[in-house]
């Protein structure tokens, strides 16, 4: 038997993991050398019991057990060293916020100084098991904090001064220029004295270096992007979320992904299963997300006027991609996500059924509004207590997963634990703003591939100038005319 970590938060901001014991099959099954790392719903225990070993029975006891009863008729044995070793985390489970966090980070360095000689280094590397949970882009977990960033709008008029300041989530606060020197000033020795914030003209301004770069920022060229008349800015998320912590790129390049071909790209037609004939510009659509597809680019941003068919074209893609992984690859391919305004779902449904030929996509797991009662392994969301709350098994045994920008918000841990094989981000705008919870969100999905149909006056308005903050790099981007 070896084991794993499950990772989450509690209330003091810390780290909490739990242990997920896996069986004979699967280390056999890495030993042969058959897959690097595996996924948590292949644990030895189901997901039932693995809520009872982990927070009733591991936790109700001081030290570690020999055996433990699960419910009735399941008991899980341990053998001496992978005793050991959860006595150790036994004991780290009710260390300080601090020393869970850096355990969490490394927990076989702390095996190997706990235990010293009692156990050698290669039974050590054999007692875990690396589980592939989320994205390489994210980085720690941890309580929602806006970003702070910096902006500067000209006035239309030559002869009144620019207008400047930091934005804080989705709050702009505006600075005079003699309001920078004092401002820093406040904010350094709120700094050193450890306090949290500044308030600055009824606003609170969190003192942290992120802010001091911000202000120092203030002479270059970001450009907050503009909103409609008609449309409403993302109300304030509160600050007491717990969410997945990623590589945001906003000052450096914290994440980037390279170039990795994928298939032998010899087939770039429409896949048997579209029903309808695709007309000349949705051909070369098509063609063009092959291509890029094929050559290994991250992702695409589709755009087009309305009524050109890129619901069609992302259809008719991941249609060829799921023929093209199952065909090359010869083993079941991860699912699909398909990301949409909540009233664009049925939009998706139909186009879906009306497009291809049955079963289309193939089996689809609808993750919003009632549909969720039949997937929700708790009553809480994700961000209220730092754990996955969605059936994980489920989802990762569905060929495509529907969902809604707000699903993905308030889930969003559920969501990062599932290899994804392309995710579609419909109306791609909603995930312009760098400051908002629902583009954290959007980053912390681990797909090999995502497509962005957006419209073309949106690209042009909104997108476009929002991808100057946080965009990794080798984004191709394709629009199409009437």
């Amino acid at each position: 038997m070896r084991r794993s970590l499950h990772l989450g938060t509690t209330e003091d901001r810390g780290f909490r993991f739990d242990p997920i014991l896996f069986g004979r099959r699967v280390i056999e099954r890495l030993q042969q050398g058959e897959s690097s790392v595996v996924s948590e719903h292949e644990s030895l225990l189901t997901p039932h019991q693995q809520r009872i070993f982990a927070n009733e029975r591991f936790l109700a006891a001081e030290t570690v057990r020999d055996r433990y009863v699960v419910e009735g008729g399941v008991y899980v044995y341990l053998d001496p060293s992978l005793k050991e070793a959860l006595g150790v985390v036994r004991e780290m489970q009710r260390a300080d916020p601090e020393a869970r966090k850096r355990f969490a980070r490394s927990p076989q360095a702390y095996i190997r100084e706990a235990l010293g000689d009692w156990i050698d280094e290669p039974a050590l590397e054999t007692l875990f098991i690396k589980t592939e949970q989320y994205s390489e882009r994210v980085v720690d977990i941890g309580l929602w904090e806006p970003p702070v960033l910096p902006w500067i709008k000209r006035t239309p008029n030559d002869w009144l001064p620019e207008r400047f300041g930091v934005q804080i989530g989705d709050q702009y606060v505006t600075l005079e220029q003699e309001d920078l020197a004092p401002l820093r000033a406040a904010l350094e020795a709120a700094i050193t004295r450890g306090e949290p914030s500044v308030t600055f003209n009824d606003a609170a301004i969190p003192a942290s270096r992120q802010t001091l770069d911000a202000l120092s920022a203030l002479v270059g060229e970001v450009t907050p992007p503009r909103l409609d008349k008609n449309e409403k800015p993302e109300p304030s998320e509160p600050t007491k979320k717990r969410v997945l912590i990623v590589g945001e790129n906003f000052e450096q390049i914290d994440f980037s992904r390279r170039l990795k071909p994928r298939g032998s790209g010899d087939e770039f037609t429409a896949p048997i299963a579209v029903r309808p004939t695709l007309k000349p510009h949705q051909e070369t659509g098509l063609r063009w997300l092959q291509t890029c597809w094929v050559k290994g680019y991250p992702g695409v941003l589709l755009a087009d006027d309305m009524g050109l068919g890129k619901t069609l074209q992302a259809l008719a893609f991941l249609s060829w991609v799921g023929s093209v992984v199952n065909r090359e690859e010869g083993q079941r391919r991860s699912p699909f996500l398909i990301v949409a305004p909540t009233g664009l779902l049925a939009n998706w449904s139909a186009e879906h059924d009306r497009h291809l030929f049955a079963p289309g996509l193939g089996d689809v797991c609808r993750a919003y509004g009632r549909h969720l009662s039949a997937i929700r392994i708790s009553r809480t969301r994700d961000v209220d207590t730092g754990s996955p709350a969605l059936d994980h098994q489920r989802m990762c045994e569905a060929d495509w997963i529907l969902t809604t920008y707000e699903t993905l918000r308030d889930y969003h841990m559920s969501f990062a634990a599932i290899p994804i094989s392309c995710v579609v981000f419909d109306e791609m705008q909603k995930v312009k703003n760098p400051g908002s919870l629902n583009t954290r969100a959007a980053k912390t999905v681990n797909a090999d591939f995502a497509v962005g149909p957006c419209q073309l006056k949106q690209l042009q308005r909104e997108i476009r100038p929002a991808l100057t903050v946080g965009n990794p790099g080798n984004l191709r981007i394709r629009c199409n005319h009437s």
